[in-house]
């Protein structure tokens, strides 16, 4: 805390007025980055969807170019030296941006979703940092920004019967 304090030139009290300790300090941090991340990103519609699932080029690779940006920083929170609660503060804002703002634009008012929408956005936001450190650690294909989006978009909007041509009709079922 001391090195921090001095570095940013408050005194230590004045930090815990605004933080309990360092791993606070991070999170904050990390959220004001995200948020600043989310106010860039074009409104996920129906429309979007259609219109970018047939347009792989056109797919938002915001996300995966931050990643990029700062590989080290990802690199370590996601190893096993990395913190718990940084993936589980990342896992809850993408939940959180999914279910709440992305998901009601695209599903039709007078529909429900098969599947509750909070149970698809924690399975794509572990989905995302899952693929994210497969990126960062396994990829020895060297995607770039640009394809690693295209690769959890497709994924995401056609999922695995589209990805291992498995041609498994989908059933009439609804939780």
């Amino acid at each position: 805390i001391q090195d921090i304090t001095n570095r940013a030139n408050v005194a230590r009290p004045t930090f815990y007025l605004h933080f309990s300790d360092k791993k606070d300090l991070l999170l904050s941090s990390l959220r004001e980055i995200y948020d600043s991340l989310a106010e860039g990103y074009a409104p996920k519609t129906r429309e979007h969807v259609l219109t970018y699932s047939q347009s792989p080029e056109a797919i938002d690779m915001t996300d995966f170019k931050h990643v990029a940006d700062h590989a080290e920083f990802y690199r370590t929170m996601l190893s096993d030296k990395g913190a718990l609660p940084f993936i589980l503060m990342v896992l809850d804002y993408l939940r959180g941006m999914m279910e709440n703002e992305s998901f009601p634009c695209m599903s039709p008012a007078d529909t429900l979703p098969r599947i509750p929408r909070g149970a698809i956005a924690a399975y794509l936001a572990g989905a995302q940092i899952g693929l994210a450190h497969w990126w960062l650690y396994d990829n020895e294909q060297h995607y770039s920004p640009q394809e690693i989006s295209q690769i959890i978009f497709f994924q995401n909007v056609f999922g695995l019967n589209w990805s291992l041509h498995l041609d498994i009709p989908a059933p009439d079922f609804q939780i």
